[in-house]
């Protein structure tokens, strides 16, 4: 991850203003043999295109993210609504931060939530590169998809 983005198209507005308004995400790593998953309250930093979440580097989640880059999790709305179907799916490279791109990260997130600082646990980042937004409803709506494109 770089302080500049390399992506060639930023994801659609309505998918940013979704992951921009949720709190909660679910994520899922993957050892040689089980997936591991975890769900944890996270910011988005909408110029990395990215989520930015805390938790412990104990957990078997975060362990296998470090080993194993590749992540994948999904993001429902705070409040579920009967006939609605909203939410993204996502792909994406585990990032540990450090130095001035730790200092951002927790500046994002600790903006959104000022309590978590005197909670245990470190930041860490999620770079989206696969991005699937489905917003229907009672089965009428739309379904977009972003992918990560490089230069």
């Amino acid at each position: 991850m770089t302080e500049s983005t390399d992506y060639l198209q930023a994801p659609d507005s309505s998918i940013v203003k979704f992951i921009s308004q949720q709190t909660v995400l679910s994520m899922a790593s993957m050892d040689e043999t089980y997936p591991h998953c975890a769900t944890c309250f996270y910011a988005y930093h909408e110029e990395w295109n990215a989520v930015v979440f805390k938790s412990d580097p104990a957990t078997s989640h975060i362990q296998l993210s470090q080993k194993y880059s590749l992540v994948a999790g999904t993001i429902l709305p705070d409040a579920l609504k009967k006939g609605v179907t909203q939410g993204i799916q996502f792909k994406g490279v585990f990032v540990t931060p450090s130095g001035l791109l730790e200092e951002k990260a927790e500046k994002v997130y600790y903006s959104k939530y000022p309590f978590a600082k005197v909670m245990g646990g470190k930041v860490w980042v999620i770079e989206l590169t696969d991005i699937v937004f489905t917003d229907k409803v009672f089965a009428i709506g739309k379904k977009l998809h972003w992918k990560k494109e490089v230069k």
